[in-house]
């Protein structure tokens, strides 16, 4: 599918919001400078489903699921076809300010307690 298409099939939004800077398995990433990408769809069942045990390959929507194929498909395509990367990586100095300006610094703090942040 081309990016173009994703408003037919209901995926016309993008957003800058960070408010899961840290409540993602992004989050490894992030602390390291990697640029990532949450790609979302329907979370009408995910606090009952997700990480439960009702969280079971049956309990898997089928348009969900075909909805998150195309565009999980069609961003890495336009990713990977883009003549410039999507985002910079940043370095070990720029990450702290990163964090600081999405108003995570005490996450950021905390993830160096835990051993997640590098101190070189």
């Amino acid at each position: 599918m081309d990016p173009s298409e994703l408003p037919s099939i209901g995926l016309s939004r993008t957003s800058s919001d960070t408010d899961f800077l840290f409540r993602s398995d992004h989050a490894g990433f992030n602390v390291l400078g990697v640029p990532t990408l949450m790609l979302w769809n329907s979370m009408d069942r995910y606090e009952t489903l997700y990480h439960q045990a009702s969280d079971t390959f049956d309990s898997v929507v089928k348009s969900d699921l075909n909805q998150m194929v195309a565009v999980t498909g069609s961003t890495a395509y336009a990713i990977a076809d883009a003549p410039q990367p999507f985002a910079a990586h940043l370095s070990h100095a720029e990450v702290p300010d990163m964090f600081r300006k999405c108003n995570a610094a005490a996450d950021f703090n905390s993830a160096k307690v835990i051993g997640w942040v590098p101190s070189n």
